[in-house]
C-alpha cells in the first residue's frame, strides 16, 4: 500500500519539479540536451524561449492539478490500491502528454504572428 501510494505521486512530483526548474531557470540557448525540443520550438530563438516558458507553466500548473487529484483518487476510492494506481498512472500518462498538445498549438499560433 505505501509503495503504491509512494508510485502514484512521482508523476506529479516530477511535473511540479519541472515546473519550478522551468519557471526560475529554463534553457537559455537552443540545445539537444535540455528543455522542451521540437521542431518548432527549435525554429527560432523566440519559439525556443516561449516554449520554455510554456512547459514551466503546464508542467507547474498540471503537476498541482495532478497531485490534488491523486490524493482526492487515494483517499476517496473504494477500489483497491492497486486499481487506484492504475487509474493514476492513467491519469499521469494523460497529464504527461497534455503540455506537448498544448505547446505545440500555441507554437502554431505564435509561428503565424
Amino acid at each position: 500500500m505505501i509503495l503504491s501510494l509512494a508510485t502514484d505521486f512521482i508523476i506529479p512530483i516530477l511535473m511540479i519539479t519541472v515546473g519550478v526548474i522551468f519557471t526560475f531557470k529554463p534553457p537559455q540557448n537552443i540545445n539537444s540536451l535540455y528543455g522542451y525540443r521540437s521542431p518548432r520550438s527549435q525554429s527560432s530563438q523566440e519559439s525556443w524561449n516561449y516554449s520554455q516558458k510554456l512547459l514551466g507553466t503546464y508542467s507547474l500548473q498540471l503537476g498541482v492539478l495532478l497531485l490534488f487529484v491523486n490524493i482526492l483518487v487515494a483517499l476517496l476510492s473504494p477500489y483497491s490500491s492497486n486499481a487506484t494506481s492504475l487509474l493514476n498512472a492513467i491519469l499521469g500518462i494523460i497529464v504527461l502528454i497534455l503540455p506537448i498538445i498544448l505547446i505545440e498549438k500555441k507554437l502554431r499560433a505564435f509561428a503565424s504572428h
